[in-house]
């Protein structure tokens, strides 16, 4: 008898879903996953599209008929947009931000960082847009490529923190650093210095040809019950099965990090995390983390179907807690027919 995971859905008036990864099928890279709880909705953007997807469960995605820009910005490089994400800012805004490279020269930023990738950002006062576009880049850097961006607004001091990666894993510059700032209240500006919050520096996330190392994709949440910062990223390189969800925890989103001993979702098996066949999903990475209204928590990631079918599939996991650190179930993407129970059946 197969075992059965329970992931949570937030209405507490649903019912039941049972559903088997992927939630979303098809070519869907780097799912970034808001609530919205004035419409009681998910929304999803992903890598390539501007458009918009959601859901009133984390399992059943539809197109909404929106899209947080009618067009990219005329600063950005056409045909190129990555890893956008939507995060409330403040008490009545919202911001779309994204990865492209910087194309156009526009004021106050460094004419050195044009082709370099960049992020951009665009406000709205509802999740699901329409955003207007700052008119540049947020992060432009003149020597490497910023990309990946993420955003944490710290529920116990109302400060904003923007996250991203530094683009540079080559044989002359190996590491690739994952940044943070604080931003503005209106989440439009830098504010003070930056800072690597970690470095490529665990076994697991190395990429075994090539003798190089990667960590991308940051997310960050503060768990009010252990009392901890939590910063997920993936490890590895995205398009192989050496791809990887890792964790660190801090007390402070500044701060410093002390990171899991290994990957909390993977698809290798045994020691040292040799790859294995196991799964019919391989190289989980690039999580949206979510704590849902009603108390649990989920992530949603993007996985390989084997021997790459369809592309990067959407999946969706329980998170739990053990002894401060989070855990999903066999670490390991569920494949098997999974219950979805609403929280008032928990």
């Amino acid at each position: 008898m197969q075992s059965l995971r329970v992931l949570a859905l937030c209405a507490a008036s649903a019912a039941a879903v049972e559903y088997r990864n992927p939630v979303l099928a098809g070519d869907c890279p780097d799912p970034g996953v808001v609530y919205d709880p004035a419409a009681d909705m998910y929304y999803m953007v992903n890598t390539g599209r501007l458009t918009i997807r959601q859901s009133p469960n984390l399992v059943n995605w539809t197109e909404s008929g929106k899209s947080y820009y009618p067009a990219l910005p005329a600063w950005t490089a056409p045909g190129y947009l990555w890893a956008p994400e939507v995060h409330k800012v403040n008490a009545t805004h919202y911001a779309v931000m994204f990865t492209t490279p910087y194309a156009q020269n526009v004021t106050g930023v460094p004419v050195a960082a044009k082709g370099q990738l960049s992020v951009g950002i665009g406000h709205s006062t509802s999740a699901s847009g329409p955003f207007t576009d700052l008119g540049r880049p947020i992060v432009a850097d003149a020597v490497y490529g910023s990309i990946d961006q993420s955003f944490f607004r710290d529920p116990k001091t109302g400060r904003n923190y923007l996250m991203w990666k530094r683009d540079s894993e080559t044989p002359t510059q190996p590491s690739t650093p994952i940044y943070i700032q604080e931003v503005t209240q209106g989440a439009d500006a830098l504010v003070g210095e930056r800072k690597v919050m970690i470095q490529d520096d665990q076994v697991w996330e190395q990429v075994p040809a090539g003798g190089l190392s990667n960590i991308e994709a940051p997310w960050m949440v503060y768990n009010n019950a252990t009392g901890y910062y939590y910063l997920f990223y993936s490890g590895g390189m995205f398009d192989g099965p050496y791809y990887n969800v890792g964790v660190a925890r801090a007390t402070s989103p500044m701060g410093n990090w002390t990171k899991f001993s290994g990957p909390i979702l993977h698809t290798r098996w045994g020691a040292p995390y040799v790859v294995g066949a196991a799964t019919d999903f391989y190289g989980p990475g690039h999580p949206s983390i979510l704590q849902r209204p009603c108390g649990t928590w989920a992530m949603v990631y993007h996985a390989w179907g084997k021997n790459k079918g369809g592309g990067r599939h959407v999946m969706a996991d329980t998170i739990v807690w053990k002894e401060g650190w989070p855990r999903v179930v066999s670490d390991t993407p569920s494949f098997e027919l999974t219950e979805m129970l609403s929280c008032a059946e928990q």
